[in-house]
């Protein structure tokens, strides 16, 4: 985020007002945003414990607070739906409550602002309540699955929002999965051609093994054979039973492995 937002106040876009759920976890972002003449408006809400987040709270710190809006999101939703209102702070450090949409409905996941909101923003803002308030899979079976697949649709969902903010347009989400395939799809089947052509290359070597006749005929005191290919007299044979000299073998080699790269391309 920090990085991604040095870019923008380098690329001579001028400077708007950015727009995040909670300050509190936002702090971080905040200064920054001060610092380079952002300005920004946040909710605010408390969402730690003793200095410690609600998430690395144990399971009797966290039932102190469970009936509280402040640390319990699904509280705090209904607490906007009924008062149609949200608190929130501004760059300059003052706090208002702010109404919220009057066509506000239960299938939204948060409160949208009637003050100018950038759509960019909704996806991070949904992130960063997720974060802070997703609650730790105790007793869970294969929670590490969960988790990895948890922070996976996180990252996908950042990205989608920076996507779009960097193309100054909103587009769904399965349109920029789509781009996506198709940016990773030509690098994934470069790879998988590079893998099949090393094979190839690995059992070129294997079945054309130079080896000594003295190896292959020890009952021959001085076995001698001719080169299959300058004719030359050699002491040593190829695994596919041809007789060859150390030079007309590796030329040999090279021939085949740049055949096999003109198939591979």
């Amino acid at each position: 985020m920090y990085r991604f937002l040095t870019s923008i106040n380098t690329t001579g876009i001028p400077k708007k007002t950015f727009y995040a759920d909670n300050y509190y976890s936002s702090f971080a972002v905040c200064k920054m945003l001060q610092e380079q003449g952002w300005e920004f408006r946040m909710t605010i809400r408390k969402n730690r414990c003793k200095g410690f987040c609600t998430t690395n709270m144990l399971i009797g710190e966290s039932k102190l607070h469970e009936n509280i809006p402040d640390y319990d999101f699904q509280l705090f939703e209904q607490q906007v739906k009924k008062t149609k209102t949200v608190r929130m702070i501004f760059s300059n450090g003052s706090t208002k409550e702010s109404e919220v949409k009057r066509n506000y409905k239960p299938t939204i996941s948060r409160p949208k602002i009637l003050h100018e909101y950038n759509q960019n923003y909704s996806t991070i803002d949904k992130l960063d309540q997720l974060t802070y308030y997703m609650r730790f899979p105790h007793r869970c079976q294969k929670w590490t699955t969960c988790m990895f697949i948890y922070c996976i649709h996180i990252c996908i969902l950042q990205a989608h929002s920076l996507f779009c903010l960097r193309l100054q347009r909103q587009i769904s989400i399965i349109d920029f999965m789509l781009l996506l395939i198709d940016a990773i799809q030509p690098h994934t089947h470069t790879q998988i051609r590079q893998k099949e052509v090393l094979g190839k290359i690995d059992s070129l070597l294997v079945a054309h093994e130079l080896i000594t006749l003295k190896q292959v005929r020890p009952e021959i005191k001085d076995p001698i054979g001719h080169c299959y290919t300058c004719g030359e007299r050699t002491r040593w044979i190829c695994a596919c039973e041809y007789y060859y000299c150390k030079t007309c073998h590796v030329k040999h080699l090279l021939i085949e492995q740049e055949q096999i790269l003109s198939r591979g391309k």
